[in-house]
């Protein structure tokens, strides 16, 4: 097989024959302090590859294999290069080939673990901005054009593969954000498997923005009695107004400007609803209008969207047979096919503490089949034994919420001095959902408190795109940030 970073040699090649056109670029991508223009995108792909094979033989520094780094491909690599560039075709937002130009600035920086963002293909529903949430999923299985130069003769998952192979050629692994619980509102798998997600009556449905459902106060503080106690058998359930509209899957679907809809064997119009924050049951977040929910169970009782049946699973969907066998197949099956499809070295699973119990143990399981040293990363805010236990590596952990505040770093130093971690954690004081480390504390201390939590026990030193710079805007606001704060940063403004 011909490795996929040899065809991207040879498409450079085969462009750089064609009359140049100027390619501005970031001075800090090749070492500089201004901008700099380039003769041709081709040539200046073509050296980046040069500097990874001249790079390539020398040793890795000892600490290489410690530091990780987390981007989002769209972002980490967008500028505006040059009206003469946007002219021929190449894309001004980040791409798998712009990744690769910068895999040497990230190799000096001592990087050894590249961890992307989720790189699949993105729905086109109700997409937030021009783009569309990374997390809004369409196809699991094939990779987002947007991320592939569409002047290369090659697939967006060939160019993936071959950013994957240019990393691995600096010793640097390639970890892949998977989102295994959602998918977009036109996501493909509903065509073939309606069943795999919930429908609602079109007809009582007002038109307006589909709402999580609302519980009392004392309902809530009765749920998160038994929660907190871990009793799940009858938890409290929704109004039955809301069960009711809530339908069986259709005879036959169709996708729309709205998703996808379609007519049940009574006669009966439904369509995919949105999602919403699955806890606490009363989460003050605005609804999700790009996504739904995957139907991890089938059990005729407990046939709705709600926090008893999308996280804290209630006692009756743990019992065997309740599981939605196909979906769980799907699902196990996807970070197995990015590592064959893109050879990607492991995946980051997106609110993994939110599966099943028996769910995560069968990804975790079926990833180790198809290569036993897979690194699992598991979107878990606690050092839980449990992620231990299940066979995740690292956790997320909570440092994002409590580096930036002396009180809060004070307690995580007494746990892990008293306590210790079950289980390796990333430390960062930001991730790609908070303000930027940047805004909540002095720029100046942000290196020097970056270097303290990377010297704590089990802790795995994270930079977030950006944060080497002193970065302040966000990647996302979905956590840690007031009302206020958020409304001010739209949809547009973020990558």
């Amino acid at each position: 097989m011909i490795r996929c970073l040899e065809l991207l040699e040879a498409e450079l090649k085969r462009l750089d024959r064609f009359p140049p056109t100027p390619y501005r670029i970031p001075g800090l991508w090749v070492g500089l302090d201004h901008p700099v223009e380039m003769p041709s995108a081709a040539a200046y792909f073509l050296g980046a590859l040069d500097d990874i094979e001249t790079a390539g033989h020398d040793p890795a520094p000892t600490h290489a294999k410690r530091l990780w780094y987390n981007a989002m491909v769209r972002h980490v690599t967008s500028y505006d290069h040059g009206p003469a560039a946007r002219s021929v075709g190449w894309r001004s937002t980040g791409t798998f080939l712009k990744l690769i130009a910068l895999l040497p600035y990230l190799h000096r920086l001592g990087v050894g673990t590249l961890m992307l963002l989720p790189i699949s293909s993105v729905g086109s529903v109700g997409r937030k901005g021009a783009l569309g949430s990374a997390y809004a999923v369409r196809d699991p299985f094939t990779v987002d054009e947007m991320l592939a130069e569409p002047l290369l003769a090659m697939s967006p998952e060939q160019q993936a593969r071959a950013l994957v192979e240019a990393a691995h050629a600096l010793g640097i692994q390639v970890i892949s954000e998977v989102v295994l619980r959602t998918a977009s509102l036109d996501s493909v798998l509903v065509k073939d498997h309606p069943e795999w997600f919930y429908w609602i009556r079109s007809q009582l449905f007002d038109g307006g923005v589909f709402q999580s459902p609302s519980f009392s106060v004392e309902q809530v503080a009765r749920i998160r009695e038994m929660i907190d106690a871990g009793q799940r058998q009858d938890l409290p359930e929704p109004s039955a107004e809301y069960r009711h509209l809530f339908a069986e899957p259709p005879a036959q679907s169709t996708i729309g400007a709205s998703g996808w809809h379609g007519r049940t064997l009574d006669g009966e119009d439904v369509r995919l609803p949105g999602a919403f924050a699955d806890w606490p049951p009363d989460d003050p977040q605005p609804s999700w209008n790009d996504v739904t929910y995957l139907k991890l169970h089938h059990h005729p009782h407990f046939n709705y969207m709600a926090y008893n049946t999308i996280r804290m699973f209630d006692a009756e969907l743990e019992r065997p047979g309740a599981e939605n066998s196909g979906v769980w197949n799907m699902i196990a099956s996807v970070i197995p096919t990015q590592m064959r499809m893109l050879g990607v070295d492991g995946a980051m699973v997106d609110m993994g503490h939110a599966l099943p119990a028996a769910l995560r143990r069968r990804v975790i399981d079926d990833a180790r089949a198809e290569r036993a040293d897979v690194v699992m990363i598991e979107e878990n805010f606690h050092l839980d034994e449990a992620s231990r236990r299940d066979g995740f590596d690292v956790v997320t952990g909570y440092l994002p919420f409590d580096a930036h505040s002396p009180d809060g770093l004070r307690g995580f130093v007494r746990r892990l001095a008293t306590q210790g971690s079950p289980i390796r954690f990333l430390a960062c004081g930001e991730s790609h959902n908070t303000p930027r480390w940047a805004t909540r504390v002095h720029a100046d201390l942000v290196p020097r408190a970056w270097l303290f939590l990377s010297l704590l026990p089990k802790a795995v030193p994270l930079i977030v795109a950006g944060m080497e710079l002193g970065e302040t805007r966000p990647i996302n606001t979905g956590l840690g940030f007031t009302p206020e704060e958020a409304s001010a940063l739209t949809a547009e403004m973020l990558p």
